[in-house]
């Protein structure tokens, strides 16, 4: 992507892609009879520039579907769009607008800003599910300043003074971007990208080519993950490398499932649901991709397609099983049904937000 709009800017440009195919972990399975499993990311944001972007590939993009737009998270064994008590509400909503920020907020993990902001019981059900199903770590993990800038709250300021003002310019300012994908998967854009690329830049688009020394040029752009970053740099910035090496991921193994409808007690209708900590699931949530957008499953009227988030830790043997479990806990699935299960797995999937990245 950054190729492109350099090339449109005039640069010369030269791409050199370690492995034998461009898109990094975004990538997209065709699964015969089924649907299509994606590796990574199942969408994007239309943001103006995004729409401008695929209007110039010519990439197709599919908005979610209407009556599709509900977010879920799973405690205590229900589904549920805003999952605190009314109590629990009420402690929130006093800590929102009376605990002013810390000195300290810049440097405080995510569970100590959300409890002074927030309070314990929203910090359980609210922040930490979303920051697992994003991050694929506990709000302990990560830190204010590095993952999230935007709330480092001025001294003085509460988390409602604060922000109340700032989300209302932004609702008379600009509409909200919306959730959209390409018609036949995310690797349709990174396809459509590197053919304009390969067609414009011709053989400096090279494929197969791992750098392992900086080449003698003015401008370079290192898109590799923060260890391969520290190989590549160790002799031209001991400390930068060093420094680089200590970051560390975030392990995920991302599960695309296939089933049919009717084998559902509850059939999966939204975007997906979040777990808490306290809902005896092994994942860290669920995206309902068949519900969220067309195209994802060949029979839509009698298929179903979910992509399931776990730490790496769940192996290879163990995925099957733990995955008709879950099924099973949230919407009431059989174990002796029969389901198509694609596994993509990443040792080095996100960087942990936390003070080495800092």
């Amino acid at each position: 992507l950054a190729a492109y709009y350099f090339d449109k800017a005039g640069y010369t440009v030269t791409i050199c892609e370690a492995s034998g195919r461009t898109g990094g972990l975004i990538s997209t399975k065709k699964i015969s009879e089924h649907g299509i499993a994606e590796g990574a990311a199942h969408s994007l944001l239309a943001t103006r520039e995004v729409r401008e972007l695929c209007a110039e590939l010519g990439v197709n993009l599919l908005e979610i579907n209407a009556g599709s737009r509900s977010r879920y998270i799973f405690r205590g064994m229900k589904m549920l769009r805003f999952p605190l008590t009314f109590k629990e509400a009420l402690h929130c909503l006093r800590r929102v607008f009376l605990m002013p920020a810390s000195l300290s907020n810049r440097q405080a993990t995510l569970e100590e800003w959300g409890i002074r902001h927030l309070g314990v019981p929203a910090t359980k059900f609210l922040l930490t599910p979303f920051v697992r199903g994003i991050y694929g770590v506990m709000p302990s993990e990560l830190y204010v300043g590095v993952a999230f800038p935007k709330l480092n709250i001025p001294p003085g300021f509460s988390l409602g003074l604060w922000f109340i003002p700032k989300i209302i310019l932004r609702i008379f300012s600009r509409q909200k971007a919306k959730m959209v994908t390409p018609r036949v998967g995310m690797q349709e854009l990174v396809d459509a990208l590197s053919a304009r690329l390969r067609q414009n830049i011709g053989a400096r688009f090279q494929v197969g080519r791992r750098v392992e020394i900086l080449p003698d040029s003015t401008n370079i752009i290192l898109t590799v993950p923060a260890s391969e970053a520290s190989k590549v740099l160790r002799d031209h910035d001991t400390r930068l490398s060093s420094a680089l090496e200590k970051i560390e991921y975030a392990s995920l193994t991302s599960v695309t499932v296939f089933a049919d409808k009717n084998e559902f007690a509850w059939i999966p209708s939204g975007v997906g649901v979040l777990m808490a900590p306290d809902s005896q699931a092994s994942c860290y949530g669920i995206l309902f991709n068949s519900s969220s957008f067309q195209n994802r499953v060949q029979r839509e009227n009698e298929q179903v397609s979910l992509t399931m988030m776990y730490p790496a830790k769940v192996t290879e043997d163990q995925i099957k099983e733990t995955v008709y479990k879950d099924l099973d806990n949230v919407f009431g699935f059989r174990k002796d049904t029969a389901i198509t299960i694609v596994s993509h797995r990443y040792d080095r999937a996100i960087p942990k937000y936390d003070l080495k990245l800092l």
